[in-house]
């Protein structure tokens, strides 16, 4: 049975002006040229205002201005992706855990785990660890002793703590994650490498999502820590000893090296890499295919360029090399004509 709200219940849960019937009840979400006469749509982008003068949606979430325009029932908000983002929660399905602790796990007697937690099948949770109360714990998920999981956080299928590693509350961890892994930590002997024990763990905290296969090393001594409100996409790499401020985003295929902070609110595009042993200020916003091999000390956008610099230098650095040919022909006839006037009789 599909989720339903009336107009009038999402205009309140939104903190949106209905424009429209109160009672029309819708039961889901869709594109502007896809929605039906059920489902609700949002305008995020001008660019798609002809859609909306032709959708067939039940309502659209819109600014006040593009309301104007909205031929159906209009959801008025500020920011309307952003309300995009809380209406979709209210549509999201429900996980399919069963209740309790299934009979496949695997749960060592020392362990705490919630009475209202779910564990679902072959799930191994080890010696001393504890499990927060309302926690999902997907199928063939593996606990290693001593490692917690707050409340209200959900752990996909597959995901794998290592000993002493910690998850906040109100997070969400998707398959194949392994947070706690060894650093790469090798010392050169002269004939072989010498492996350096990684004493550290991981501290993940609160309201945090971490993508697909994303490996999160523990610290060599001291932990790797990820802070309140990161989001980290599918397949990205966090080293040893590293922090990630609070509310920070990055894009799949990523990397942080080790020992490096990136500070709050920062933006890191796809397939950036950032070397080690940096310190990353707060704001910054990192373009996509981008090499961070230097301290940033100032918020904004940075792109790789010849050694990181602000976007707007590169984007003239990139002006400057198109014109390097006609730059190289001119100075050629200037040093010839320069040439005859050396050697021509005075």
């Amino acid at each position: 049975m599909p989720t339903a709200f009336t107009l009038g219940e999402l205009a309140i849960q939104l903190g949106c002006e209905l424009r429209g019937d109160e009672h029309t009840c819708v039961t889901g979400i869709g594109s502007l040229s896809g929605a039906g006469a059920n489902q609700v749509s949002f305008l995020a982008n001008r660019k798609y205002l002809n859609q909306l003068v032709d959708t067939s949606a039940a309502a659209v979430l819109v600014t006040a201005e593009a309301a104007e325009h909205c031929p159906v029932s209009a959801l008025v908000c500020k920011d309307p992706y952003l309300s995009y983002a809380k209406l979709s929660r209210l549509f999201e399905p429900e996980s399919e855990a069963s209740e309790g602790v299934h009979s496949t796990a695997v749960v060592d007697s020392s362990a705490e785990v919630a009475a209202d937690a779910r564990v679902g099948p072959y799930v191994v949770i080890g010696r001393d660890c504890h499990v927060g109360s309302n926690t999902v714990i997907g199928p063939h998920c593996v606990l290693e002793s001593n490692s917690r999981v707050g409340s209200n956080t959900v752990l996909r299928s597959g995901v794998t703590l290592y000993r002493d590693c910690k998850v906040g509350d109100d997070c969400l961890v998707h398959s194949g994650v392994v947070i706690g892994a060894d650093g790469f930590g090798i010392a050169w002997s002269g004939s072989g490498w010498e492996k350096i024990a990684q004493l550290g763990s991981v501290v993940v905290h609160n309201n945090v999502e971490i993508g697909a296969n994303t490996t999160i090393d523990r610290g060599a001594i001291d932990d790797t820590v990820i802070e309140d409100g990161v989001r980290l996409d599918n397949l990205i790499q966090v080293a040893h000893n590293c922090t990630v401020g609070k509310n920070t985003a990055m894009a799949g295929q990523s990397g942080i090296a080790g020992s490096t902070t990136l500070g709050e609110n920062c933006l890191v595009g796809g397939q950036v890499g950032i070397s080690g042993h940096l310190t990353i200020a707060s704001g910054v916003q990192m373009i996509s295919d981008n090499g961070v091999l230097v301290d940033i000390t100032e918020p904004g956008q940075y792109t790789m360029g010849f050694g990181t610099q602000p976007v707007a230098k590169s984007r003239r650095t990139a002006v400057r090399l198109k014109q390097l040919d006609d730059m190289a022909r001119t100075l050629r006839a200037l040093e010839k004509r320069l040439a005859k006037i050396e050697t021509s009789p005075q």
